[in-house]
């Protein structure tokens, strides 16, 4: 592993970290918490409460099926009016410190966005998770918080710019490559498989630059009711038609 001090965090060769017919990165989206609320009479509070029970048992399948990294649209954008799902962030940022499932397995968590302009309440525990689980480096799981595929994209043309406006870049040189290193997920591999939750068939540009060559399977389940043998189910889908990409190669 290289230290990227640029972003202060590990670049693995993902190469060798393949297991034969396992899914590497699988991107999850967590749609459908409010109208589970709504269709069930159930307070949102308690909706929020099954769904995060719903991500710590999809965690413990993570780990028993050695998918090294999960990535997770958890919220895209942030909007002040949204008091309930900031406190019940707040409260799961910080049991998730605490779960022994993330230091047992040495699973590092990240968080995908603009999550610094988050409220000064929630910044705080996200701070105190990613620095608490820094170090580790057997599974990923990475929160997309404040999150738009279109802003990382954006975001990486921007740095690009500024390289080449301060002369330490030559336009000709920008490919593909260079545009992925510069963004927000430069240091994982695209997913193979996206499993989306809710009743729309839509990704909302969910890792818009990564997702042209990841499967796609729409589990019309909204997330409170998806348990991990949905979860299963959906790998179990990847591994029947899916040829295992060589990241080394590419």
């Amino acid at each position: 592993m290289v230290l990227d001090t640029v972003k202060g965090i590990f670049k693995i060769d993902w190469g060798k970290k393949r297991l034969e017919n396992v899914p590497l990165h699988v991107a999850l989206t967590i749609n459908g918490i409010p109208k589970f609320a709504k269709n069930n009479k159930k307070p949102i509070q308690e909706a929020y409460d099954k769904a995060f029970q719903q991500l710590n048992d999809i965690f413990k399948t993570q780990i028993e099926n050695k998918i090294r990294i999960l990535t997770i649209y958890y919220m895209p954008k942030f909007r002040s009016r949204d008091q309930e799902l900031i406190k019940a962030t707040i409260n799961f940022m910080e049991q998730l410190m605490k779960n022994k499932i993330i230091h047992e397995n040495q699973i590092k968590v990240s968080i995908l966005g603009k999550w610094y302009d988050l409220p000064n309440e929630l910044v705080e525990p996200i701070k105190n998770l990613i620095s608490e689980t820094k170090d580790y480096d057997n599974f990923f799981i990475n929160f997309c918080i404040n999150y738009s595929g279109r802003d990382e994209i954006v975001d990486a043309c921007r740095l690009i710019a500024m390289k080449i406006k301060a002369n330490k870049l030559d336009p000709e040189s920008i490919d593909k490559d260079m545009i992925k290193d510069n963004l927000y997920t430069s240091y994982f591999v695209p997913p193979d498989l996206i499993i989306k939750t809710g009743i729309k068939s839509k990704l909302f540009g969910f890792l818009l630059w990564d997702t042209v060559h990841s499967d796609i399977y729409f589990a019309n389940k909204l997330f409170p009711d998806f348990a991990p043998n949905d979860f299963l189910k959906a790998i179990q889908t990847w591994k029947k038609d899916e040829d295992i990409i060589d990241y080394s190669k590419e």
